[in-house]
């Protein structure tokens, strides 16, 4: 299975949800799925969020999401609306019947701060 190399954009403090449509057809039915965003891929960098994983499209395809206040929560650097901050994701399908895991996703999330609070 080919892993999708995705890159999304979070406004913080709002709602985010985002489907990832895998180009290579496959039927997810069944599966169960893991994300976690890190400010690198380093085992000992801190999981910064891990995004809801749900199987959509009657199993074609997989959408990520998290709630505005995980949004909010997302660190971000510098003091302007423009400092923008980049992250690195990946996400893990794993079948129900066979147990197999395999990495359905990958990129960056870039989060651009909020002001409002």
């Amino acid at each position: 299975m080919a892993v999708e190399i995705v890159n999304f954009t979070i406004n913080q403090g709002e709602t985010w949800s985002e489907e990832v449509i895998p180009v290579a057809l496959h039927n997810y039915s069944g599966y169960t799925g893991r994300c976690q965003i890190r400010a690198t891929a380093e085992a000992t960098s801190p999981v910064i969020a891990s995004p809801l994983v749900e199987i959509t499209g009657e199993g074609q395809r997989f959408s990520l999401s998290l709630t505005a206040a995980e949004t909010l929560a997302l660190p971000v650097g510098g003091t302007t609306v423009s400092s923008t901050t980049v992250y690195l994701y990946d996400v893990f399908l794993t079948s129900a019947d066979t147990l197999t895991t395999t990495k359905s996703a990958q990129g960056t999330i870039t989060v651009i701060p909020a002001v409002t609070r």
